[in-house]
């Protein structure tokens, strides 16, 4: 019997010989194998359970977690967002991070950064993340005229997560040069009166 095992048990499967078939029957996790001596539409074997089990023609698949315990939470950075969109020099400027726990287990503490073109604008912890929960954290910054790249990290989750991919984003942000200061009159129009 091979087994074959691929993502940290997230899907594996399980290839039996005819040999094998028709002298064991196999249980690993949630599934198993059995010889069958009559005839099967190769519909699966329990429906209600599981449509990709079938034991009769002798393949089925290993439910991982059925075998080894991988729940993990999962914080994923949904969203950003940056107001005022178009900024002046002198603005306040707030950017929005929603975090989100899309894992199977709470995240009991977690630390988010921010960056500014690769300059650290500031880094403190944030709190407990229900499973399919979310929060939003805030940053107000009052930045000089330019252009920034901004990155955003969620990091040192704990309990520990294996997919750190969705833990950044970026954003772009251009700030404008500040008016002048005081009253800024134009003339737009200028016409003469012929009567008089």
């Amino acid at each position: 019997m091979e087994i074959k095992s691929n993502d940290f048990c997230k899907a594996s499967s399980v290839s039996l010989s005819t040999d094998e078939v028709a002298s064991s029957s196999t249980k690993i996790g949630a599934s198993f194998s059995e010889a069958w001596d009559g005839e099967h539409d190769g519909s699966a074997s329990e429906p209600d359970e599981n449509d990709k089990y079938n034991y009769y023609y002798g393949y089925g698949y290993i439910d991982g977690y059925e075998i080894v315990d991988i729940n993990q939470p999962d914080a994923v950075i949904t969203e950003i967002s940056i107001t005022p969109e178009e900024p002046v020099e002198g603005d306040t400027v707030t950017i929005s991070i929603e975090i989100e726990n899309q894992g199977t287990m709470n995240i009991d503490s977690s630390s988010i950064k921010i960056m500014s073109n690769d300059e650290e604008l500031e880094d403190e912890s944030l709190g407990s993340i229900s499973i399919d929960s979310d929060i939003t954290w805030t940053y107000d910054w009052i930045p000089d005229e330019g252009d920034y790249t901004i990155n955003v990290e969620v990091y040192d989750v704990n309990p520990s997560e294996n997919d750190l991919d969705n833990n950044i984003i970026e954003e772009q942000l251009s700030v404008s040069e500040a008016p002048a200061e005081g009253v800024d009159l134009a003339i737009i129009e200028v016409w003469t009166d012929d009567t008089d």
